[in-house]
């Protein structure tokens, strides 16, 4: 017997999907064509097992197609943006594990360690400080 198919949705802070067929009703993105990507490629058919990595907790899961008109920009919510406290570089990287998802054949990332550095002057730090910078909606 073919079931239907079933898709993982993953949530992030920009923008929110609708989605018709869900248990929950949004699913949330940094950019429509990633939300939209999101959708269509983690889809798997519903006999199978969701994911099998054990660090991995599916939060959305529905049936159904998504068109690009139910995805809505989040303008009420504050950005984290990092620069680089030495230079203003946005240019800065973490350390960071991920393992391989053959469902999805691409990385996931699994744990981001203590360490993150500039890209352009160097500059390191092992707790971060200085890096992260509140990026707030216009007119607060």
């Amino acid at each position: 017997m073919r079931m239907k198919p079933y898709t993982v949705i993953l949530a992030y802070p920009t923008f929110t999907l609708a989605c018709p067929e869900t248990y929950m009703n949004h699913v949330e993105a940094p950019d429509a064509e990633l939300a939209i990507r999101e959708c269509q490629d983690l889809a798997v058919e519903a006999n199978d097992r969701l994911y099998e990595a054990d660090d991995f907790v599916p939060l959305y899961v529905f049936a159904g197609h998504i068109d690009s008109d139910q995805i809505v920009f989040n303008t009420d919510k504050s950005r984290i943006d990092y620069r680089c406290p030495e230079c203003g570089s946005r240019d800065v990287a973490v350390d960071a594990a991920a393992k391989w998802n053959v469902n999805r054949q691409d990385w996931e990332l699994t744990c981001v360690q203590d360490c993150i550095a500039c890209q352009e002057c160097g500059y390191e730090s092992t707790t971060g400080s200085g890096f992260e910078i509140s990026v707030k909606k216009a007119g607060t």
